[in-house]
């Protein structure tokens, strides 16, 4: 039998952290990608962006597949009757989380099984002990090229409260025109309404296309990438917005509260402000371009050692048999 597990594509996003998961493990991989739904269907679908199938699957078709199926994402549009019928499968369920919000707030939690959990962050093991630690799947692109960087900085990260996007609006006023981070990330609507009236730069923000590579292609342009994360608890590994920085080239910058937590990102060669005030003084200062291409150059290096493909499909392959 042909090893052919499922990657179970369960959100209401298509961009995001957890979409970028599913569809690049589908891509590097080759393993069939579902959907959840209320019915099934024969055609396959296409995620916008991305040159991967999927198709939808009822409850029961999923129930009665023999195949092992690894979870990406949680949906609160399913009950938690669904999630504890599909943690009984015989095939298995694997759980995959990428922070600790999601422990604490996704629908599913309370149907995991702590043997076949996943987790994206070394942080995420205080919530779940028993889990595997593990890449995120990434598919490479930019890392043997170079590129004409006419952008001072960019910031592909969602608008949002845990991405500190406020921090940047800040910054940007300190900053001329040409040291501004240019911003574009999808909208958390709810931060954008309640910010809206302190940052009213926040509702112009245009959010980049869905798909694969976007925000590398925007990286590909600059000298820096942004990303002012912080989220309590959390931290040191590596999120899609850096590993396509380093990808495309781009230098990251994170918020120092990102580096209190061990992980790969502090294998990579990064700068790390504090707040607004430190994010303009990094820009404003003169670009060190031999500093930038050392930085560069070992980023590109740990890309290529831990993230080629056939490193990831095995990895994956040998979490989930």
């Amino acid at each position: 039998m042909i090893f052919d597990p499922l990657i179970l594509w369960c959100t209401p996003y298509t961009t995001g952290g957890v979409t970028t998961f599913a569809a690049s493990l589908q891509r590097i991989t080759g393993w069939s990608m579902v959907r959840l739904a209320a019915r099934s269907s024969t055609p396959a679908k296409h995620l916008p962006g991305w040159s991967v199938p999927y198709h939808m699957r009822t409850l029961e078709e999923l129930l009665l597949d023999p195949r092992p199926a690894i979870l990406a994402g949680g949906s609160w549009k399913w009950d938690a009757s669904v999630w504890q019928q599909l943690a009984k499968r015989r095939g298995g369920l694997w759980w995959v989380f990428h922070d600790p919000t999601e422990f604490k707030s996704m629908p599913h939690v309370a149907a995991v099984d702590p043997r076949l959990c996943i987790v994206l962050r070394k942080s995420n093991l205080v919530h779940q002990p028993q889990a595997q630690l593990l890449p995120q799947p990434y598919v490479l692109r930019y890392t043997n090229s170079e590129a004409t960087r006419t952008v001072h900085a960019v910031c592909t990260a969602r608008v949002d409260s845990i991405k500190q996007s406020h921090l940047i609006v800040e910054a940007n006023r300190m900053l001329p025109q040409d040291r501004k981070v240019q911003m574009s990330g999808t909208p958390n609507r709810m931060y954008v309404y309640g910010k809206k009236a302190k940052y009213p730069e926040l509702a112009d923000i245009k959010p980049r296309p869905a798909g694969a590579h976007s925000g590398a292609e925007l990286c590909r342009t600059a000298y820096y990438s942004v990303d002012m994360s912080r989220i309590t608890g959390d931290g040191g590994g590596l999120q899609y917005t850096t590993l396509e920085a380093i990808d495309a080239g781009a230098v990251p910058v994170v918020d120092q509260g990102w580096m209190a937590e061990p992980g790969p990102m502090h294998a990579l060669r990064v700068f790390t402000v504090a707040g607004s005030a430190g994010l303009a003084a990094l820009l404003r200062a003169p670009i060190d371009h031999k500093l930038l291409a050392v930085m560069r150059a070992h980023n590109r290096s740990y890309l290529l050692r831990h993230h080629a493909a056939r490193i990831l499909s095995k990895a994956y392959s040998n979490a989930i048999i």
